[in-house]
């Protein structure tokens, strides 16, 4: 009984200390964005970044303090000197409390950013400071007054409770997942040449580069039917990169449900092997060897089911401040400073465990003969996705930071000659890849594949009508001209030799129906196609209205309005 009395009143010391505000500012939001977004990191991960935050914080919490105390003490001298008369022995408490109470909320509010961002998207960005500077003053308004005991009860009961969550989301079952053990035993290959599939970024369709950017196309079409490549034009399952992806390997549909927190969901699990990918399951039941060196570490979680040379900090959960860091980058860049001491020290307990940096090479074992199945990365890329990331011809002009992005993009024909320079370089890095392939492996299956459309009428759907439609024809263009733009994206295939197949028009989810009932010469694998559509989660506004879902391609073939979806329930 002793012992509890004594740990009560400890409790209640820590939780009476006014500075325990600024400490708890910095654990409440690492918490809440690492529980929502646990799911993409490993536990040592998570662990070993809530030792550095916890670290960090201690320091912080003794910084401020002094800091706090010794303004306070300043202010009173100074009204001392100023005001001879006035009571002022319990002002610097008073004024202790205000300074921490007014740091520690704007500590708590920058660090939760992204996630206000999420919950009110109606708040224009230049709103948020100001916003913040007032709650900070509000919070430091009650802290002279009173104590911040209250505040720092209810952020230990909001950690409490985040804590307890993360462990029931650690048992809950993975609403996408879907037992495909059957389905992945009964394709059994007949031919086992090595197999690429090349994802290239923001690669419109020969027709669309040709009518909308004005590219030649004749190059590329002659290297390509030179090497008896097929060449098709296809429209990707979903309007973005990590979507779209998913969806080639998961050979279905997915509804944005790994969408999951703020980050970018379980696409990389799941992309990445660590999550079911029957893609990469029938390879390996084949005897095949999955090679990932050469993909972009952006799309994948490493897993034991891939071969690359990835390797990702342990401090990499702190991307759930995403939107600070990315703030902070663009002063410091303006500032011209060197922002590459945050990447190193990104690598700190690696450095202090001996434990491998960046490239080091993961792979113990080495390919025994068996055939390779090989994922890369090419392509352009798509517009920007800030106001930031525009020259500055087009960020300085009057209004533009108000001005939406297909706007923008059609400044001096901006994007049109961007996207145009961005296809001649990488074709011409894409024909070279394609010779080097064929010099290496004249037999192998190889698919280049756009992962989506540039996005050249970014948010052309946005408006004040709950119709997408109408707000699509207000802003002068077709919903169907929208869906090209997002969706229409190339497609080649250098099938196998014996392939005697017809193969019709298949998208990203069919893709690899399509390649092993060509290796398995096993045409009842298409008997388990599923529906060849698009879809799109998006708002009215970008700031206004909830995420609603809608398709604007069905069986292959385009809309001429974009229909609202609601997710089957059985999905």
């Amino acid at each position: 009984m002793q012992k509890f009395s004594f740990l009560s009143r400890i409790c209640k010391k820590v939780v009476e200390a006014p500075p325990v505000f600024v400490f708890l500012s910095f654990i409440y939001p690492s918490v809440y964005l690492i529980r929502i977004n646990s799911h993409i990191y490993t536990v040592k991960q998570i662990i070993v970044t809530f030792l550095f935050i916890f670290l960090f914080s201690l320091i912080a919490m003794v910084i401020v303090g002094v800091l706090a105390n010794l303004l306070s003490r300043i202010l009173v001298f100074v009204k001392k000197y100023f005001r001879k008369k006035g009571k002022s022995s319990n002002l610097v408490p008073k004024l202790y409390g205000a300074c921490i109470g007014a740091t520690g909320t704007i500590i708590l509010l920058i660090l939760l950013h992204s996630a206000n961002r999420e919950l009110i998207p109606a708040i224009h960005n230049v709103l948020w400071l100001p916003i913040y500077i007032l709650a900070a003053l509000v919070v430091g308004g009650i802290t002279y007054r009173l104590k911040l005991t209250l505040f720092n009860m209810i952020l230990c009961l909001l950690i409490l409770t985040n804590g307890v969550l993360w462990v029931v989301h650690r048992f809950e079952p993975d609403s996408i997942y879907l037992d495909t053990r059957l389905f992945e035993q009964s394709v059994l290959f007949k031919n086992k040449p090595n197999v690429y599939l090349v994802i290239l970024e923001s690669y419109a369709s020969l027709d669309m580069r040709e009518q909308i950017y004005g590219i030649d196309n004749e190059y590329i079409k002659n290297e390509l039917i030179k090497r008896n490549y097929a060449i098709y034009k296809t429209y990707s399952n979903y309007p973005s990169s990590l979507e779209s992806v998913t969806s080639i390997f998961m050979m279905r549909h997915h509804y944005f449900k790994p969408s999951r927190g703020i980050a970018d969901g379980a696409y990389r699990n799941i992309i990445g092997g660590e999550n079911n990918n029957p893609v990469i399951n029938i390879f390996l039941n084949n005897g095949y060897w999955v090679d990932y060196r050469k993909f972009d570490p952006y799309f994948y979680q490493l897993s034991s089911a891939v071969h690359s040379k990835q390797v990702r900090p342990l401090l990499e959960p702190i991307a759930v401040f995403d939107r600070l860091i990315a703030f902070l980058n663009v002063i410091l860049n303006n500032l011209e400073i060197n922002t590459e001491i945050f990447k190193k020290l990104l690598w700190c307990p690696e450095k202090i465990l001996g434990l491998p940096i960046e490239t080091v090479d993961r792979m113990v074992a080495t390919n025994s003969g068996k055939p390779v199945f090989t994922v890369l990365y090419g392509g352009a890329t798509h517009t920007p996705i800030s106001i930031l990331q525009y020259p500055d011809v087009i960020r300085q002009l009057p209004g533009a930071s108000k001005m939406p992005f297909w706007k923008l993009n059609q400044i001096n024909n901006y994007w049109i000659t961007t996207y145009k320079n961005l296809v001649t370089k990488s074709d011409a890095a894409l024909i070279e890849l394609i010779h080097g392939i064929h010099e290496k492996t004249p037999d192998a299956v190889v698919v280049l594949i756009g992962d989506h459309g540039p996005n050249f009428n970014k948010g052309r759907f946005e408006g004040t009508d709950d119709n997408l439609n109408d707000n699509i024809i207000a802003n002068g263009i077709n919903p169907s001209e929208l869906t090209r733009d997002y969706f229409e994206v190339f497609m080649a295939v250098k099938w196998p030799k014996e392939n005697k197949m017809t193969h019709g028009y298949f998208s990203h989810v069919n893709l690899f129906r399509h390649i092993f009932a060509s290796l398995a010469n096993n045409p009842s694998i298409l008997d388990s196609r599923v529906s060849d559509d698009s879809y799109l989660m998006v708002r009215k506004n970008f700031r206004l209205g909830k995420m609603r879902h809608y398709v604007t391609v069905k069986d292959g073939k385009l809309l001429d309005r974009w229909e609202p979806f609601t997710i089957p329930v059985a999905q």
